[in-house]
């Protein structure tokens, strides 16, 4: 299945489950009543605390970062270093050369579990301010190749594809404004729009070779403890349906869109980065129903 392939599934996936959530909710049965306006104005003004969980969509632009021939150079970790030459040799039986052609051109990012947490105030009905803080943890991957040196029926070498793997800790913070659109009801259309700050952290860079699996993180990174990866920034927006399930519970149904810049490699640029979730929100945290 390919990533535009999952991105529709589980978008599916959220709108089915919201919409079983909803079906339940006593407000949506007719087993509570809002109260009419006021009430459902008083559901949306003031302080909203909520968490999110969903899927986070990362632009390939950056996973090039993992693909060896940098600053992590797989040449570097399997050819320079005696000791790990010698050591896949002794596990593919035949001597063998790396070609930096045939490392990976277009590595990509899976799919992430994005989760994280909002807080935003309404100052009016259908206007506010949020500032949003989402986690998630990718993976590229790919395959690059060697040539074995094995007799076979020609006298061409032969290819074994090894994999190639990248692990980064991403956190993106959203300040921007909140606007819902329509007449006050119990669901609502809105749009998020704001500034995006970004930070990357790289976790690893490794490469599997039948059973042996080495890092080719820079070792002056490793010896010194620096970080790969650092502070980057861009634009976001986002569309949703906001559910309005009681008396102090707002559900919400969206997906964001970044034009950010990551900062891992040499050149980073903007690219277009996307995420869907569904959030659990709590309006007015700490007030009692009299004050509401």
């Amino acid at each position: 299945m390919d990533v535009v392939s999952k991105r529709i599934v589980f978008i599916i996936f959220l709108f089915l489950f919201t919409n079983s959530l909803i079906a339940k909710s006593p407000i949506y049965k007719g087993e509570l009543k809002l109260g009419g306006k006021d009430t459902l104005k008083s559901a949306v003004l003031g302080w909203h605390f909520g968490v999110n969980i969903g899927m986070y969509f990362a632009n390939k632009q950056s996973a090039s970062f993992y693909n060896g021939s940098g600053e992590n150079s797989v040449y570097r970790t399997i050819i320079e270093n005696t000791f790990i030459n010698d050591e896949i040799r002794r596990v593919l039986h035949y001597n063998f050369s790396f070609d930096s052609t045939l490392l990976p051109k277009n590595m990509k990012y899976n799919p992430a579990i994005n989760f994280g947490f909002l807080a935003g105030f309404n100052f009016q009905k259908n206007a506010g301010i949020i500032i949003e803080f989402d986690y998630s943890k990718l993976k590229a991957s790919d395959y690059f190749t060697l040539a074995i040196d094995s007799f076979n029926s020609t006298s061409d070498p032969s290819l074994k594809k090894c994999t190639i793997t990248g692990t980064e800790e991403r956190i993106n913070i959203n300040i921007g404004i909140h606007r819902t659109f329509g007449k006050l009801s119990k669901t609502m259309p809105y749009i998020n729009a704001g500034i995006n700050f970004n930070n990357v952290k790289v976790i690893d860079n490794k490469i599997q070779i039948e059973n042996l699996s080495y890092s080719i993180v820079n070792p002056t990174n490793s010896y010194y403890n620096i970080v790969q990866g650092g502070l980057g920034f861009g634009v976001m927006g986002g569309v949703g349906l906001q559910f309005i399930l009681g008396q102090s519970m707002i559900v919400d149904l969206g997906g964001n869109i970044y034009f950010s810049k990551i900062k891992l490699g040499t050149d980073p640029r903007f690219a277009l980065h996307e995420s869907v979730y569904l959030r659990f929100m709590l309006r007015n945290f700490g007030k009692s129903e009299e004050e509401n």
